[in-house]
C-alpha cells in the first residue's frame, strides 16, 4: 500500500514536471474557451445586450469551456502530497512505538539486573555471617 502510494505520487510529479498532461489538450489550447469575434470566453455574457439579437437571452455557458487544463495534474499532486504526508505520519508513529518498546525493554533488563545484584548481595551477607560464626566457634573451642 505504501509503495503504491509512493509510485502514484512520483508518477504524478514526473508527468507534471515534463508537461505530459498538456499534450492531451487541443492544438489551439491557447484560445480554448474563447470566442473568435470579441475575445470573450464562451461562458461570459456578451459585452453589449444588443449584440445578442435584441431581447434574446444570452447563450448558456457551455460545459467544460472554462476548465483549467492543469486541474487534474494539480489534484494528482495534491493527492500525492496528502499520501506522502500520511506515509510520513505512519513512519513517525512506527518509529515512536519502536523507541518506546526499546525503552521499556532496557528498563526491564535494568530492573532484572538490579534484582539479581540484590539477591547476590544478600547471599554474600549470609555467607559472611556463616563464616564469621564458624570463626567465632573455632576460636571459642580453641580457647577452652
Amino acid at each position: 500500500m505504501k509503495l503504491s502510494l509512493l509510485a502514484v505520487a512520483l508518477t504524478a510529479i514526473a508527468l507534471t514536471g515534463c508537461g505530459k498532461p498538456k499534450q492531451a489538450l487541443p492544438e489551439n489550447s491557447t484560445t480554448y474557451g474563447t470566442s473568435g469575434e470579441n475575445g470573450q470566453k464562451l461562458d461570459q455574457a456578451p459585452l453589449d445586450a444588443g449584440s445578442a439579437g435584441g431581447d434574446a437571452p444570452a447563450a448558456a455557458p457551455t460545459e467544460g469551456a472554462a476548465i483549467d487544463p492543469a486541474a487534474p495534474a494539480a489534484a494528482a499532486v495534491d493527492a500525492a502530497k496528502d499520501a506522502a504526508g500520511a506515509v510520513v505520519d505512519t513512519a513517525k508513529d512506527a518509529a515512536s512505538a519502536t523507541t518506546d518498546a526499546a525503552k521499556n525493554a532496557v528498563n526491564a533488563t535494568t530492573d532484572a539486573a538490579k534484582n539479581a545484584a540484590d539477591v547476590a548481595g544478600k547471599g554474600m551477607d549470609v555467607v559472611k555471617g556463616a563464616a564469621e560464626g564458624a570463626k567465632k566457634g573455632a576460636m571459642d573451642a580453641a580457647s577452652k
